[in-house]
């Protein structure tokens, strides 16, 4: 059993706790009950929103309690200590546009006592309200840990289970409520307009303050003025601000989306719907495919250089504006490729946007898209001419959802997809297809998982994709999908598939005898038929390798005769003795023997496994010299009986050890020849 209190610190006095139950699916340990406690001083408040100013700074704390059960099975794990983070993802409806994530820390904690407890601490995400009264809820809570031993080691995620991604988490897991339905809600809070004194100038402006300039922000990305762009007197026009979400989805040699969020101010005269706007996005990142499988992981940054303009008639936005392509990092396996400031496309981009809605509500907002290309690259390091041919082409696709900041309801994600199924199975590989999902705004494309690790990504609205890189020795996998909308949110996972990659057979055995000397024998054969449930009457194609401690004279070149298996096939009791004849081609005798041949035909009534036993083996070898006249076996391989050839050599071999395990089928494959 788990427990946490919450504490978000901020400028209003404490209000009531609300406690809220969950169960976190952990790896090997399986599933934990957590009750978190949220003591927020942000419940209640008043969010000023002041142009001069940027909004306050709240902050988060927790203390965690793990129970006797907990501490025991992470014990067992061989875990003498812990750290990490907590994630809580909280929402403010009415008031701000997009979750607020907090990220909780701890330092190590050893679990020395049958129940410890500890304390995380974090901030939350800046917010950029606009005026009203929401309530501030609970959105997502998600555990992160690391497992340490007494020595400070850290435990890998393959040491506690094989099915833990390979991260330096060995703990990682989405939490849910428990029960469901429970009240989220924390209390309300409140946002509105203050005025306070402009940070002052060096030179004080006497103008009056009709339309005071703003100073720019400090960061690297300074958040948009909370205000839509005023009109020009005499120009009878209306302005709103929105906030953005999307993607940027590259078609070059390296695949894949990057979220993107930003902000646009605009305004449209009256007079002929002309449309102006100053459009601001932040740094993307994620990870895109190169050449169809290598993993990298980019970091992009869309910066406009012109003003949008366009129109916004007939219920059509429809405007341009040109891009500058910036790169600042490039990794592939961690190692950096190219980046930097001056890491960017030689030619400007230009793009135009239109909205994909049949009307497009200025006092709501709605989607946008466009494509655009990308330029040779400049500036990026040693590697730019390795990774430019990546990234240059056109098509690339943009989509920015633009919501108003009057817009009350929160974004809804997508539906759940539906019921994933696989086909064409192989030792390595396998497609998995799924239902589409439906969202207000349209999918962006959709995850994968096994047993909640996300193992491949789609763009777009393609329904279906191969998994490559699997093992068998996973199995089973443990497949659901969630679709992504363009405000970056997940969809319900869909019901879960389960399948299984083929298992190769096991290495064949050797079955030892003595001709004198030593004798291996290995029984198996090509195109193999698993463990099928015979007929009654069939014949069975053998291939048998030997081996031999003994040797010949020097003299002798090559080897050819016969192999004669005598063995048992049963079935629910009742046995049949078959010999099987095989033929020893002309093999250099540096060489192992292969002989070659078939069973006559087996009818043995029942419908039981077929089971073939191994008794003895009798030899026939012709030793021949490099001319192919026959020779003598040395004294190391006796004794052998001379038939009438005087050229051929005979011999009873029998098992030894005698207590070896004969069994060839069904632990050996071998091919089912119809009758």
């Amino acid at each position: 059993m788990l427990a946490a209190s919450a504490l978000v610190a901020g400028a209003a006095p404490a209000q009531a706790a609300t406690t809220l139950s969950y169960s976190c699916e952990f790896p090997t340990i399986g599933a934990q009950p957590i009750s978190v406690t949220y003591d927020t001083t942000l419940t209640g408040a008043f969010i000023p929103i002041d142009i001069n100013r940027r909004p306050p700074t709240y902050r988060a704390a927790a203390t965690v309690t793990l129970g006797s059960e907990t501490v025991g099975a992470l014990k067992s794990l061989g875990v003498a200590s812990i750290d990490g983070r907590m994630s809580v993802g909280f929402f403010i409806t009415e008031v701000a546009a997009r979750s607020l994530p907090a990220e909780l820390t701890f330092p190590n904690r050893p679990l020395t006592e049958s129940a410890v407890s500890f304390r995380v601490e974090g901030a939350i995400a800046p917010i950029d309200p606009w005026p009203g009264t929401g309530t501030l809820s609970v959105a997502s809570l998600r555990l992160n840990w690391i497992g340490r031993t007494a020595d400070g080691a850290v435990i890998p995620p393959a040491a506690a289970s094989p099915d833990v991604p390979a991260t330096p988490e060995t703990f990682s897991s989405e939490c849910t409520l428990s029960p469901s339905g429970q009240d989220t809600a924390l209390g309300s809070v409140r946002a509105g307009y203050v005025s306070s004194t402009p940070t002052p100038t060096p030179t004080p402006t006497p103008t009056p303050p009709a339309s005071p300039t703003p100073t720019p922000s400090p960061t690297a990305t300074p958040p948009p003025t909370p205000t839509p762009l005023p009109c020009a007197p005499g120009d009878p026009c209306f302005g709103y601000r929105y906030s953005i979400t999307g993607a940027a989805t590259l078609k070059t040699l390296v695949k894949g989306s990057l979220p993107l969020k930003g902000a646009l101010s605009t305004k449209v005269s009256l007079a002929d719907d002309r449309l102006s706007g100053e459009l601001s996005l932040d740094k993307a990142a994620g990870t895109l495919i190169a050449y169809g499988f290598l993993p990298v992981v980019a970091q992009l940054h869309l910066v406009p250089t012109e003003p949008l303009a366009g129109t916004l008639k007939g219920g059509t936005l429809k405007a341009t504006t040109k891009l500058r392509i910036r790169v600042p990092k490039v990794t592939l396996f961690g190692i950096e490729l190219a980046g930097g400031s001056t890491c960017q496309a030689k030619q400007i981009s230009a793009i135009a946007l239109q909205s994909t809605q049949p009307v497009f509500s200025a006092a709501a907002g709605g989607p946008i898209a466009g494509t655009f290309g990308i330029s040779d690259l400049s500036g990026c390091g040693a590697l730019t001419g390795l990774v430019s041919p990546l990234t240059k082409g056109a098509g690339n696709a943009l989509l920015l959802n633009l919501r108003h900041e009057s817009t009350t309801n929160p974004p809804a994600p997508p539906t759940a997809p539906g019921p994933p199924t696989i086909s064409q199975i192989t030792a390595t590989s396998a497609t998995v297809t799924w239902g589409a999902s439906s969202d207000d705004n349209g999918v962006t494309g959709y995850d994968i998982y096994d047993e909640g690790v996300l193992i491949a990504g789609t763009t777009g609205p393609e329904t279906s994709t191969t998994l490559t890189g699997l093992d068998a020795a996973k199995n089973p996998y443990y497949v659901t999908v969630k679709a992504r909308d363009i405000d970056g949110l997940l969809s319900p996972p869909s019901d879960r598939v389960t399948f299984s990659l083929p298992v190769p057979p096991p290495p064949p055995k050797p079955i030892l005898f003595g001709c004198g000397s030593v004798l291996s024998v290995v029984v198996t054969l090509k195109d193999a038929d698993f463990g099928v449930l015979l007929p009654s009457t069939k014949r069975f194609a053998v291939e048998a390798t030997i081996s031999s401690s003994g040797s010949f004279s020097p003299s002798v070149a090559t080897i050819q005769g016969g192999l004669t298996l005598k063995s048992t096939f049963s079935r629910a009791g009742a046995t049949l003795p078959v010999h099987v004849p095989l033929t020893i081609p002309s093999t250099p005798v540096a060489q192992p023997r292969i002989a070659t041949g078939q069973t006559p035909v087996i009818t043995i009534p029942g419908s039981a496994q077929l089971q073939w036993r191994l008794d003895g083996i009798a030899l026939n070898l012709s030793p021949r010299l490099s001319d192919g006249t026959p020779a003598t076996i040395s004294r190391e391989m006796p004794p052998f009986a001379t038939d009438e050839d005087p050229g051929t050599y005979d011999v009873d071999c029998s098992l030894m050890p005698a207590s070896q395990d004969t069994l060839i089928y069904p632990t050996q494959p071998f091919s089912v020849i119809e009758n």
